[in-house]
């Protein structure tokens, strides 16, 4: 790894921080290093694949974690044929993933600090909080265009009541040959 990138990573160190007192909890990781286990088919037994093979040779970030089941069920899915990472390892964030032959830069290293800061900052009912807020706007902005098109294309159901020849929303019909008494006049 060049001088740049561990200087970029000890930045993730810094202000997002380290576990172990050592590891950075964030860093760009480069994809020929990086692997992950998958299987065909349910049947079938675990693969070790390269994230290069997927990716091409790029770097992406990386996040550490410990691993995501016990060591007996590690050793039970694998069968010793992978070492289990006890200290933890770099799960790859693919999605991270920079165009073939571009490196990290100073001003994608603090954007994706900002960024993941904000997000470790919120707590899961922030998230959740988050979520909900935009699917109520969402219903909301769906709902309004859906009545502004049923006015516009139905006026005699229209709510707007200051607009000429609308009746306040209802329809007016006229019968042919029918003449409407004025009102007050006596029967």
């Amino acid at each position: 790894m060049n001088k740049t990138i561990e200087s970029f990573n000890r930045r993730f160190g810094s202000e997002l921080g380290y576990l172990n007192g050592v590891t950075p909890r964030f860093q760009w990781i480069w994809a020929p290093d990086t692997f992950y286990y998958h299987r065909q088919h349910v049947a079938s037994g675990w693969v070790r694949e390269c994230w290069a093979d997927r990716l091409g040779k790029v770097w992406m970030l990386g996040q550490w974690r410990k691993p995501e089941v016990p060591e007996d069920a590690w050793w039970g899915m694998f069968h010793g044929e992978f070492p289990y990472p006890r200290k933890g390892m770099y799960y790859a964030h693919p999605e991270t993933a920079l165009p073939p032959g571009m490196e990290p830069t100073s001003e994608m290293t603090q954007w994706y600090i900002r960024t993941l800061d904000e997000q470790i900052s919120k707590d899961y009912a922030d998230h959740m909080r988050e979520i909900n807020d935009g699917i109520a706007k969402d219903k909301e902005a769906a709902d309004t265009e859906w009545i502004e098109r049923v006015q516009n294309e139905n006026p005699a159901f229209s709510t707007d009541r200051l607009t000429p020849a609308l009746h306040g929303g209802n329809v007016e019909f006229q019968v042919p040959g029918l003449k409407e008494e004025p009102q007050g006049a006596a029967a």
